[in-house]
């Protein structure tokens, strides 16, 4: 990439920053002095065979599993510490879409992304559905997912249960998005 194409994707901190990571389970050495750097605008993909740690390095970033010491992450600028706690690491932005897509068979599309964050009224607390419903159909467009967000999501293709589970990472402000072999369920 030259010089001038690597300023123009430069729109502040490196997005996400992972030094010296390394996890043992037992005497398996899984990861091994991980390390990583994803700038705005990059993509990265981790390739490898089953059981090389791809997914174990994901649940590290997610606080699934905790690291053996010495590592460190950053997501745009903040240091999280290790190991991680789900809510910091959603606070910093980094949103993950896991293989099983984790998501409600028996809610709607609108339920399963706004899972956890609806916005409700500060003094009724309750949910004003209509505005949800826009919020998420709005996610859905962006992404180019043709889904109706009243529908249950068990009565989804795969393909399109696995747009649900990117329009929930995508629904709220995000530095990096982790997609942990998701496209397999596509298929």
């Amino acid at each position: 990439m030259a010089a001038s194409q690597a300023e123009a994707l430069d729109d502040g901190p490196v997005r996400l920053e992972v030094a010296h990571v390394s996890k043992t389970f037992g005497s398996a050495r899984v990861l091994r002095d991980v390390a990583m750097r994803v700038a705005p605008g990059e993509l990265h993909g981790l390739v490898g065979q089953n059981g090389c740690g791809k997914s174990t390095l994901v649940k590290i970033l997610t606080g699934v599993y905790t690291p053996d010491p010495g590592g460190a992450v950053t997501v745009a600028g903040q240091n999280l510490a290790l190991p991680v706690h789900p809510l910091e690491a959603r606070a910093a932005g980094l949103a993950v879409v896991h293989q099983n897509l984790g998501l409600v068979d028996d809610r709607t599309v609108w339920e399963n992304v706004r899972l956890a964050r609806y916005q409700a009224a500060r003094f009724t607390h309750r949910i004003n559905g209509k505005a949800e419903r826009a919020a998420v159909a709005e996610v859905l467009d962006r992404l180019g997912a043709n889904v109706d967000v009243n529908e249950r999501v068990g009565e989804l293709s795969a393909e399109d249960r696995a747009a649900v589970a990117v329009a929930r990472a995508r629904a709220v402000p995000v530095n990096v998005v982790a997609f942990a072999s998701s496209l397999a369920a596509t298929k």
